[in-house]
């Protein structure tokens, strides 16, 4: 593990330009790093990760849920705590941007998204959860 983590000191992660929350385009299958910016204060609200387009549509929908977990016809809830806290500090999604990058080991992504939780100490992140599933 050591050497695979030192073989790969050296890249370094390349974001996508920020855009529009519920208007960003990710492959299905990319596993990543996310971060949730509100662009009227310029602050990255969330930190991330998983499945970067699964993660993203669940916060959306939540969203634009006003902010309530999603409960299916069979009864199943489809939550997402920064969805609730996104809607809930600025109910307009317009204000709400998305940028990610792809990593392919998922190691690194939950090292790296608890680093960035801890650098940039995001307002809906629960720092403790930080590289946690």
């Amino acid at each position: 593990m050591i050497q695979r983590v030192e073989s790969l000191k050296s890249l370094s992660p390349h974001w996508s330009t920020p855009r529009q929350i519920d208007t960003v385009k990710i492959p299905q299958s990319v596993i990543g790093v996310y971060k949730i910016i509100h662009i009227p204060t310029d602050k990255v609200m969330s930190v991330g990760q998983g499945v970067v387009s699964s993660r993203r549509g669940r916060h959306v929908s939540v969203f634009k849920n006003k902010g309530m977990d999603i409960v299916s016809e069979s009864g199943a809830t489809s939550p997402s705590t920064t969805g609730r806290h996104m809607y809930r500090f600025d109910p307009n999604l317009s204000n709400w941007w998305f940028s990610w990058c792809s990593i392919p080991d998922k190691f690194l992504v939950k090292c790296y998204e608890e680093l960035l939780q801890k650098e940039l100490n995001p307002q809906f992140n629960s720092i403790h959860m930080g590289g946690n599933n």
